[in-house]
């Protein structure tokens, strides 16, 4: 299989090379290969109401926890001629489906290579935004026991139905790498607060331009999504609406506001990133830095970034990486109704309707991620295809940003220490 033959010869030298698919090699038939991560995860306070690596995963108020980064992955390669080939890989990890379904499915695909330096691939395809691109799931391709969940942890979206097209060229030394992809999507998703819902994406469009030399990878990429559901919110979002027409000015005026910040439909956020990796000997280094934006304040838009070193020495491998997320806007605070409808309305129901904008506000920043975190482990590979790993990692969530967490809305700053141990291999 080509992405685990890329994966089974990154291994010495990740992170800083760019996994990708080898569509260029000889036509082979049929392959089948895999990969995989037994692990367990241990948190020493459930102050903030667990710990989980993606959102697709629900949240469990225990530790530790075994499912939080195992996973079993099957790939399916055949490639009759050098132009053509298909691909279609199943991944069964953690998350709220608990079950085989759809969103298990993670690549499937065709690809065509008309020329050396074109190929056009149809079908479900990882989406190209960020360094470890179809490898963001093989334990083996990088150093750490997973990506930086500051960073990759609230994205969702792992790939597109759709195509794309993809234009190599060598030129001043460099190797070009020009891909433009679009398509569609739809996840199931948790939250503590707002349990299990759907989000749909009904257009995608991304761009990427990578870069490599003599160690180094640079790229730089941008997508730009157009949302196709909601929150699971129902009910605040029908209270609200009724509240825009029967409050008095500008009671009125901030219960749209918090409608407006609370409806996703239709809103098209811009995810932009940029990365570097380089390998120097024994050394590799690998950094990224990205930045969201949308109009709905219950996004999670923001500033993004981590930075990561990892020093190879025979079968082991040391490394330390420091992660942060900041939001672009505070949080949303909380309308003050009830002294101004008091007298008017009564305390009763000047109350339910202070619960209404209570719940409203918290609601907008259920998502909202403000943490940063270093992280400390080492890698041994015990065989060339299995690497055992251990990671302590230790988390600063700032107050009201625990988007990632049980408990998102702490008022209090608070601090967390992850113990994790893994096993990944490929076969």
């Amino acid at each position: 299989m080509a992405l685990l033959c890329t994966v089974v010869g990154a291994q010495t030298a990740a992170p800083a090379s760019e996994p990708e698919l080898d569509t260029a090699s000889t036509g082979q038939g049929l392959r089948i290969s895999g990969f995989g991560t037994l692990g367990a995860t241990r948190v020493n306070t459930l102050a903030l109401g667990g710990f989980r690596r993606d959102t697709e995963q629900a949240h469990r108020a225990r530790t530790p926890v075994l499912g939080v980064d195992s996973r079993l992955g099957l790939q399916l390669n055949w490639q009759p001629t050098p132009q053509w080939q298909a691909v279609a890989q199943v991944l069964v990890a953690d998350s709220v489906q608990n079950k085989l379904s759809n969103q298990s499915l993670s690549m499937a695909f065709a690809g065509w290579s008309p020329l050396p330096q074109w190929t056009l691939r149809l079908g479900r395809l990882g989406l190209d935004a960020y360094m470890l691109g179809d490898v963001r799931q093989v334990g083996v391709a990088y150093p750490w026991v997973r990506p930086s969940p500051e960073f990759y942890g609230w994205m969702p979206i792992y790939a597109l139905d759709g195509a794309d097209v993809e234009y190599n060229q060598q030129n001043w030394g460099w190797r070009w790498r020009l891909k433009v992809q679009g398509g569609q999507t739809g996840r199931t998703v948790s939250h503590a607060a707002l349990g299990k819902y759907r989000l749909d994406i009904d257009r995608g469009l991304g761009v990427v331009l990578s870069a490599q030399r003599d160690g180094w990878t640079l790229r730089a990429s941008q997508v730009r999504l157009r949302v196709g559901s909601e929150l699971n919110v129902p009910q605040l979002n029908a209270a609200l609406q009724q509240l825009e027409s029967q409050l008095p000015p500008p009671l009125n005026t901030q219960a749209q506001a918090l409608s407006q910040a609370l409806h996703i439909r239709g809103t098209a956020p811009v995810y932009s990133a940029v990365g570097a990796a380089y390998e120097l000997g024994a050394w590799s280094w690998m950094t990224e830095w990205s930045h969201v934006r949308s109009s709905a304040a219950s996004l999670p838009n923001g500033k993004r970034w981590y930075v990561s070193a990892a020093y190879r020495w025979q079968d082991w491998q040391p490394y330390v990486m420091y992660a942060q997320a900041r939001p672009d806007r505070p949080a949303m605070a909380a309308p003050q109704w009830q002294a101004a409808l008091a007298p008017v309305l009564g305390a009763a129901a000047a109350a339910q309707l202070q619960m209404v904008g209570d719940q409203s506000s918290a609601a907008v920043n259920l998502l909202r991620n403000d943490q940063h975190s270093w992280s400390l482990g080492l890698r041994r590979d015990l065989a060339e295809n299995i690497a055992l790993k251990a990671q302590i990692e230790r988390v600063t969530v700032r107050p009201v940003g625990g988007g990632l967490w049980g408990q998102p809305l702490s008022p209090q700053q608070r601090r967390a220490t992850v113990s994790s141990v893994t096993v990944d291999f490929s076969f």
